[in-house]
């Protein structure tokens, strides 16, 4: 499948979804804070980045620009947040997130996502 790289400052969540990817034949890495995702990004070159919005030192908005700028369209963003309102999707889209999923939905939603885009 592909490289997917979750930045996810829940570790629980971080650790289900790693393995829901790699049971899914994707190859996965974590991070558990913005700054350290975008440095891990860097060095690992994910074609997925499936990102929590919430996130410490570095929030989903801005890591995801900083994704945009340091891989282009190379990499696909999927913002995966507890709380989405109209504000929060304008800005999403506006940093290039391609791809927006609820943490209530099943994880089989997820992983259809990120076989989309690899």
């Amino acid at each position: 499948m592909c490289s997917v790289l979750v930045i996810e400052d829940n570790v629980d969540i971080a650790s289900s979804l790693a393995i829901a990817l790699e049971l899914d034949g994707h190859v996965v890495e974590t991070a558990n804070d913005g700054a350290s995702g975008l440095m891990q990004a860097a060095t690992s070159s994910p074609r997925v980045v499936v990102l929590d919005v919430g996130l410490p030192k570095l929030d989903g908005v801005e890591l995801a620009r900083g994704l945009r700028q340091m891989h282009g369209d190379s990499v696909h963003l999927i913002a995966y947040t507890a709380q989405l309102d109209e504000d929060l999707t304008e800005r999403l889209v506006d940093v290039g997130v391609d791809d927006t999923i609820m943490k209530a939905a099943p994880v089989p939603e997820l992983l259809e996502a990120v076989r989309r885009w690899s």
